[in-house]
């Protein structure tokens, strides 16, 4: 028997299984899916700005739940939408007190430069990227990014390897 080269799995696969198995990837990375609260695990170096995704309580607020998991959604889009995803590194998504999502990333643009962007998940679902548009980033990233508060992701998606 030859071994034949492993063919990579098509996009919609990829697509069907971040639809599947995304919300329960995501809310295991935020500890919903935890019934031990007696140890938290310790995250991985926060930012200097951003505190860690605190342990939920019994009633947790499903607004905030729905944000942390969108924006962990947007962070394999991101990445996905890359011209070159092996070299994507998320390096901070910090969820603010509105609700969107801040990323700031690493990639390739398409000269091969290794660059570092910024991107806005709003509140309403709008993912706007630096370099696409420039005017409504600033404006975006101004109003729900700039106080540095919220809760940084980003240890918790390379944790769990969500975005391998």
């Amino acid at each position: 028997m030859t071994d034949a080269p492993k063919k990579p799995l098509p996009r919609w696969a990829i697509v069907l299984l971040v639809l599947v198995f995304g919300p329960a990837a995501i809310a295991a990375v935020i500890g919903l899916n935890s019934s031990d609260t007696s140890s938290p695990a310790a995250p991985a170096a926060p930012t200097a700005t951003a505190r860690p995704v605190p342990q939920p309580a019994a009633k947790a607020d499903k607004s905030r739940d729905r944000a942390l998991q969108a924006a962990g959604f947007a962070a394999v889009s991101l990445k996905q939408s890359m011209k070159d995803p092996k070299a994507f590194e998320l390096v901070s998504l910090v969820v603010s007190p509105s609700n969107a999502g801040c990323f700031t990333y690493r990639s390739t643009n398409g000269f091969g430069a290794h660059i570092q962007s910024e991107a806005v998940l709003t509140p309403g679902g709008k993912m706007i990227l630096k370099e696409q548009s420039p005017g409504a980033f600033a404006t975006a990233w101004n109003k729900n990014c700039s106080s540095g508060d919220g809760d940084d992701i980003a240890p918790y998606l390379a944790e769990n390897h969500v975005l391998d």
